[in-house]
């Protein structure tokens, strides 16, 4: 998982460090589902502000 983020980070997705260096305990114990609605809501708030 961090490394996918570091490679999306590369290409400009706005990951912090500590965003990925706590990836894999942020994501403990989530569901597919929950996952999922999270990164439609922080999809919607980049091109809120785009």
């Amino acid at each position: 998982t961090a490394d996918k983020m570091r490679v999306m980070q590369t290409l400009g997705v706005p990951y912090t460090d500590d965003e990925i260096a706590t990836a894999r305990e942020t994501v403990r114990g989530k569901t597919e589902i929950e996952a999922l609605v999270a990164y439609l809501q922080g999809l919607g708030t980049v091109m809120k502000d785009r």
